[in-house]
């Protein structure tokens, strides 16, 4: 009867902890997400209907990485082989990754021209070709990032 008690309490702790961190995750997300929201629409100038727009292409691909992600979690509680779950698990990374592109897309379509180069320049700049001397170093004074 003790031993019931303890497992039971254990096993509370556990789903509270595990709330705690799938809470944590969903804020941090939506913090990330309302940033780069707020940035794409004043850099961007966006009209009433391309923020509408973007309201709605953000909020599907959201609620698909969500799902996603809920999967992969679900997939790491099965008792499936280690192979397989592998095999599982990179294949819906590159559906992340594709859900990602298709929002990307989605928004490059409802952009003008010159909103397309500011989006590129102020909001997802390509990253150099070739990383060298670790990520953190500064490009400005770097002597291969910095053409004479």
């Amino acid at each position: 009867m003790f031993l019931h008690k303890i497992l039971e309490l254990i096993s509370v702790k556990f789903l509270f902890v595990s709330i705690l961190v799938t809470l944590s995750f969903v804020l941090q997300s939506q913090v990330t997400d309302s940033t780069y929201m707020f940035m794409l629409k004043t850099e961007l100038s966006l009209d009433s209907t391309q923020s509408s727009k973007v309201d709605t292409i953000y909020s599907i691909a959201t609620a698909a990485l969500r799902a996603t992600d809920k999967e992969v979690q679900s997939l790491s509680r099965k008792s499936l082989p280690q192979e397989e779950k592998d095999f599982l698990t990179s294949v819906l990374t590159e559906k992340k990754k594709s859900i990602k592109q298709d929002r990307e897309n989605s928004l490059l379509r409802i952009l003008s021209d010159q909103q397309s180069k500011a989006y590129f320049e102020k909001i997802k700049p390509s990253r150099p070709t070739v990383l060298h001397m670790g990520i953190n170093h500064d490009r400005v004074n770097c002597n291969v990032c910095v053409k004479n």
